[in-house]
């Protein structure tokens, strides 16, 4: 790997190449040697993928070779020696493992196979001319979050604070930074769910000042709304609680069952008992 003139990322890099190596197929014998190398350019960084693509090109194009000299159908190759349930998974490299407790792949091949019509298709090297056209399969897979440096080390949490104001409206602190992707826009869409509020009405908050925003690893690893937004929904769900609790002593009934929706006219959220439907009060 070629880092430029400062280590920033090598190790976790290289670990995690190594974990997306060691946890596609199956291996008797598994040997991994990544080298970093300092050159005179710009340090490098991860970037959509953290691995992956590098990786899987090179696994993947060993399955197709290996399967040619086989003379196997590559599916059937992959579906003979994949990493699935009740495998161990190096999700981030050699100190992050895991057991493997749900699986789609044997699925994902078996049904993108038909869809495809794989069955139908001419191997491109058993064609004839000079223009061959075929067709190729390779999977990948990525992990979200952050592993810590120790074995087992779970580094990856989030963090949220979430206000709601006399008109009904709701803040959220988060510590979440929006990329581009839409991050924020997901977290309001969560809150505004629970909470029956119009996605208009929630505001998000990102605290620059360490003294009053919320805490968060970081925002990467595919893991802002896993994660981030995760955390975003527990707190907004706890408050939906406290409010049904507040609202069932003033209704003199059990929290289970009052209702909480969004009454468009009073465009804001109002909570009720189910069977007094025109006996409400406002959230706000």
């Amino acid at each position: 790997m070629e880092i430029g003139g400062h280590n920033i990322q090598a190790y976790p890099y290289l670990g995690c190449v190594a974990g997306w190596f060691a946890s596609l197929y199956k291996y008797k014998n598994l040997k991994y040697e990544g080298t970093a190398i300092y050159t005179n350019k710009v340090p490098s960084c991860a970037m959509q993928g953290y691995g992956n693509p590098q990786i899987n090109f090179a696994v993947e194009s060993l399955m197709d070779i290996l399967a040619e000299k086989l003379d196997m159908d590559p599916v059937e190759l992959r579906l003979k020696n994949f990493v699935g349930k009740g495998d161990e998974f190096w999700g981030q490299g050699p100190t992050v493992r895991s057991i493997i407790r749900s699986c789609g792949v044997e699925e994902m091949l078996i049904e993108g196979a038909k869809l495809a019509g794989w069955n139908r298709r001419i191997p491109p090297f058993k064609k004839t001319g000079d223009i061959k056209r075929g067709m190729g399969v390779a999977r990948g897979f990525h992990t979200s979050g952050t592993g810590g440096p120790n074995p087992g080390e779970v580094i990856d949490y989030s963090g949220a604070t979430i206000k709601i104001n006399e008109d009904g409206s709701v803040d959220v602190v988060t510590a979440l930074m929006d990329h581009g992707g839409g991050t924020w826009d997901a977290a309001a869409k969560v809150v505004a769910e629970v909470l029956k509020v119009p996605f208009e009405k929630v505001g998000i908050y990102n605290g620059i000042d360490t003294r009053t925003t919320v805490f968060d690893v970081n925002t990467h690893a595919t893991r802002g709304i896993y994660c981030g937004c995760g955390a975003i929904k527990f707190v907004a769900e706890k408050v939906k609680e406290i409010l049904l609790n507040y609202a069932a002593t003033l209704f003199k009934d059990l929290p289970e069952n009052l209702e909480l929706t969004y009454n468009k006219k009073l465009d804001q959220a109002i909570i009720y008992p189910r069977e007094i439907p025109q006996n409400y009060m406002t959230v706000g």
